[in-house]
């Protein structure tokens, strides 16, 4: 327990004092982004050209979601609840967290944490429920399929859409709980919004490992399993197929299920294991400041984008995966192209209509009898 609070305080006093010199730098140069000899890093060029890329496609992609799941077809599936739901936790992911960070790193302004104490714990306790509440929801879409496929006399009761609110109300209850502790246990110092260290404290100690555990660890192992499950029984099982009602949905959907599932596990492991790593990096690479360096500037920065990639590619699986997906995209920019298309062919239509009018009075004024 020792050792880990040594090594906690050497890596806080570390990267402290490396967040001073950034801050330092950013005050005396209007380029945030550059280091202090004036050369773009990694993580910097990283963060200035790949970040908003992924921000603009995620945006657009979650919309389209949203429009997509509110059309006729799939605003009754319980799992389409789940999904809209997801969509709106990536979109605020995406813009009032990823994106006003990067645009407060380019222009200069002030982020949201550190603006004062109270917005510095409260930021950081939005960004807690907002973040890990997409895996759980990818989960719950996962067992309601994992219902609708080997529970099926289930499926009925529990594959509603007042069941899927119920369970999206019940995941933010509990993802506010877990994540209540950042009230406390952040505040805001010179060089940014950090957890308040105290080696003796076991809150501190204890409290991230059961957060990371609650909002991660856990929830990837569940996730590991019943896609397991998923597609044992979507392979096995052939009487769910046969039987449609309100509660079905095609297997294509099912199959987008399993392929969100599948690749939010393999973008967001990574990112937890290099968490792990850094939380009982061993002492020797503390002291060796090059390895170090080059953990927090290249392992951490892929691990972060690729953590990204969840909530700026969801759309890309959807549409990829499910054909179901696509033609209501399709009907849905069909008939906003068409609609648009009526009004101006009216538009066209009253305006030829008040044109010819317009003539055939002149004419009946100008013309002798």
């Amino acid at each position: 327990m020792d050792t880990t609070a040594d090594g906690l305080d050497i890596i806080t006093q570390d990267a402290s004092k490396q967040l001073q010199e950034n801050n330092t730098s950013n005050m005396s140069t209007s380029r945030p982004f550059y280091n202090n000899d004036g050369d773009i890093t990694f993580a910097t060029a990283t963060a200035l050209y790949v970040v908003p890329v992924l921000v603009v496609v995620g945006t657009i992609g979650n919309i389209l979601i949203l429009l997509t799941v509110r059309q006729r077809n799939m605003k009754n599936w319980s799992i389409c609840f789940y999904l809209s739901a997801y969509a709106v936790g990536n979109l605020i992911i995406l813009v009032p967290m990823i994106g006003t960070e990067w645009l407060c790193g380019v222009t200069g302004l002030t982020y949201f944490t550190e603006l004062s104490d109270f917005t510095c714990k409260l930021w950081q306790f939005v960004m807690s429920v907002t973040v890990y509440s997409g895996i759980w929801f990818v989960f719950a879409m996962l067992v309601d399929q994992y219902i609708t496929i080997c529970l099926p006399h289930k499926a009925q009761s529990m594959c509603t859409l007042f069941m899927a609110k119920f369970a999206v109300v019940i995941i933010i209850i509990g993802l506010t709980v877990v994540s209540v502790h950042a009230i406390w246990t952040f505040e805001l110092f010179q060089n940014g919004c950090y957890i308040v260290h105290t080696p003796n404290d076991l809150l501190t100690l204890i409290w991230p490992w059961v957060s990371l555990s609650f909002n991660c660890m856990i929830p990837l192992v569940l996730l590991s399993i019943f896609i397991i499950l998923v597609v044992y029984g979507t392979l096995t099982k052939s009487t769910w197929k046969k039987t449609p009602s309100n509660y079905q949905v095609p297997v294509d959907i099912t199959i987008m299920t399993i392929a969100l599932s599948i690749f939010f596990v393999v973008f967001v492991t990574p990112t937890t294991v290099i968490t792990v790593i850094k939380t009982n990096m061993p002492r020797a690479w503390l002291h060796d400041k090059e390895i170090y360096h080059t953990i927090v500037n290249i392992v951490v920065v892929i691990g972060d984008i690729l953590s990204y990639f969840n909530p700026t590619f969801s759309f890309l699986i959807c549409f990829a995966f499910s054909s179901t997906f696509r033609q209501e995209i399709q009907e849905r920019l069909r008939g906003f192209f068409c609609e648009r298309g009526a009004r101006v062919y009216e538009m066209q239509i009253n305006s030829s209509a008040g044109s010819a009018a317009n003539d055939a009075e002149n004419c009946s004024e100008t013309t002798p009898l």
